[in-house]
C-alpha cells in the first residue's frame, strides 16, 4: 500500500504530470530540513497558454503561472500527508514561498531534485527541461526520510541550439551548454533576467516578475505543444 509507485499514482491522479524521487544528501543538511530524500512534483503548463507567449508574456500566462503554483502547493501538502501516514517524516517546500538571497539563489532549487531523479536536464536558460514537456513546467519539492535511490541523471540535450539565447529579451542567457556541477552564473545572469521580467510584468499590469519567452522558444517545449 505504501510504496513509491502508489504515491506517484496518487499524485498523478490529482494533477501531477511527472513525479521523481531522489537522494539529496549531497546538499547541506540545513537546506533540506535534515531529511535525506526528496519527492519532486512537476505540473505542465497549459498548451494554449504557452502558445500565447510570442516575444512577451501575456496576462493569461500570468494567471496560469499562479494556478499551477497553487496546484503544486496542494500536491506538496498532499504528498507530505501521504508520507506521514506511511510513517515517514515529511516537509513540503512551498512553490509560492521560495526565498532567495541577494544573488537570487535559493537554499534548495526545486530543479536540483528533478535532476537527481532523472526527470530532465538544465537548459541553456537555466530552467529544467524535460523530454515530455520541454520547459513548460512548474515544480515543487517535498523532503522526507523515505529511503530512495537516484535515477541516472540525464545529460543536456540542448546541443547547439540557441533559440532561448536569441529570444531572451533581457540578453540574460550566455548560450553555454549545461553540465552537472557548473555554476548557474555560467548559464545566465539571474539579475538581468529579474530586471527584464519586472519590465515585462509591468507591461501587462503585473507587479510580479513574469516573462516565459525562453520557455515558449524552446524546441522541446514546441514538441510538447504539437
Amino acid at each position: 500500500m505504501y510504496s513509491k509507485a502508489t504515491l506517484e499514482k496518487t499524485l498523478k491522479k490529482n494533477g501531477a504530470s511527472l513525479v521523481g524521487f531522489s537522494d539529496v544528501t549531497s546538499a547541506a543538511a540545513d537546506k533540506r530540513f535534515n531529511l535525506p530524500s526528496a519527492v519532486t512534483i512537476l505540473v505542465a503548463l497549459d498548451k494554449d497558454v504557452v502558445r500565447s507567449i510570442e516575444g512577451a508574456p501575456t496576462r493569461i500566462y500570468y494567471e496560469e503561472y499562479k494556478r499551477v503554483n497553487a496546484m503544486l502547493d496542494r500536491l506538496g501538502a498532499m504528498c507530505a500527508d501521504w508520507l506521514r501516514s506511511a510513517g515517514y517524516e515529511a516537509k513540503a517546500l512551498p512553490t509560492t514561498e521560495v526565498k532567495s538571497n541577494e544573488q537570487l539563489v535559493t537554499d534548495f532549487p526545486h530543479k536540483t531534485g528533478a535532476i537527481l531523479s532523472g526527470l530532465g536536464w538544465i537548459g541553456k536558460c537555466a530552467l529544467l527541461i524535460t523530454k515530455e514537456y520541454g520547459s513548460a513546467i512548474r515544480l515543487t519539492t517535498v523532503f522526507t526520510d523515505m529511503p530512495v535511490q537516484n535515477a541516472d541523471m540525464m545529460v543536456s540535450l540542448c546541443g547547439r541550439c540557441t533559440q532561448c539565447t536569441n529570444a531572451c529579451p533581457g540578453g540574460a542567457i550566455t548560450g553555454k551548454k549545461w553540465e552537472y556541477g557548473m555554476q548557474r552564473s555560467e548559464l545566465y545572469d539571474a539579475c538581468a533576467c529579474q530586471a527584464e521580467a519586472r519590465l515585462q510584468g509591468a507591461k501587462i499590469g503585473v507587479e510580479n516578475t513574469i516573462c516565459g519567452v525562453c520557455i515558449a522558444s524552446c524546441p522541446w517545449t514546441k514538441w510538447y505543444l504539437r
